[in-house]
């Protein structure tokens, strides 16, 4: 029931702050404020807005008692978020944290100057070629190897995080087979068929993408309303 809730909290912030991205079309970083947000979940909401917004995000909300706002920061590949917070130490009432991720306090007072002096310190520390996306791929594979046991293999990896990332698979020469909302069917070589997740893709895949051939890279992970191992799509790259 509270897990319920916790996920019914961060989805509703997730929708709002991701409702405000477009404000943030032309700057280096996101950062995104409210007096009503939820502290618990704002890392979490703050990791999901890169995937669909690829820069630096911070998310903060406002504490009463203490008259500040506090939050969490969360960066992509090749940008030092902590660093970046350090060189603005001076407006901040405590920060900590990593090269990816931090948490950050500040005064009501101060949030505007922070906003202004964390947007240029961005811009002038970061370039074109660490705000492009890139994904490592760990293993190129076959549709017909991905079996329960080697699912079993892949958790034995776990717990990922910062320094142990989420496995990426490839496979190449696939056939989408069919196309409904966020899934699409897939086959490689052989007759069998394939359901694969493509939540925050869909825009990639369209009519005339059916029966063309693709490589794909994804992440595996398990289903339990349907007894399922789901292959969660990352991206996709259509052949010539």
């Amino acid at each position: 029931k509270n897990n319920n809730k916790r996920k019914y909290i961060e989805r509703s912030i997730y929708d709002e702050a991701k409702s405000l991205l477009p404000y943030f079309e032309n700057k280096s970083v996101n950062i995104l404020y409210s007096d009503t947000w939820h502290k618990g979940v704002l890392g979490i909401v703050a990791s999901r807005l890169i995937e669909i917004s690829y820069k630096p995000t911070i998310l903060m909300t406002y504490i009463e008692e203490d008259d500040i706002y506090s939050g969490s920061a969360r960066s992509i590949e090749g940008f030092d978020i902590y660093k970046a917070l350090t060189m603005c130490s001076n407006l901040l009432v405590k920060y900590g944290g990593h090269k990816y991720a931090a948490g950050l306090s500040i005064k009501r007072e101060n949030i505007n100057e922070f906003i202004n002096k964390f947007e240029q310190i961005v811009k002038e520390n970061i370039t074109e070629d660490i705000l492009t996306p890139k994904i490592k791929i760990d293993s190129d594979i076959r549709l017909n190897e991905l079996s329960d046991y080697f699912f079993d293999m892949l958790q034995k990896f776990e717990p990922y995080g910062y320094g142990n990332s989420q496995k990426i698979l490839e496979s190449t020469d696939v056939t989408i087979v069919s196309q409904n909302n966020k899934y699409i069917k897939i086959k490689q070589d052989d007759s069998k068929i394939y359901n694969a997740n493509i939540h925050g893709i869909e825009h990639l895949i369209n009519a005339q993408n059916i029966n063309n051939k693709c490589d794909i890279c994804y992440t595996l992970n398990y289903n339990p309303y349907i007894n399922k191992i789901n292959i969660v799509i990352k991206d996709i790259n259509f052949k010539a």
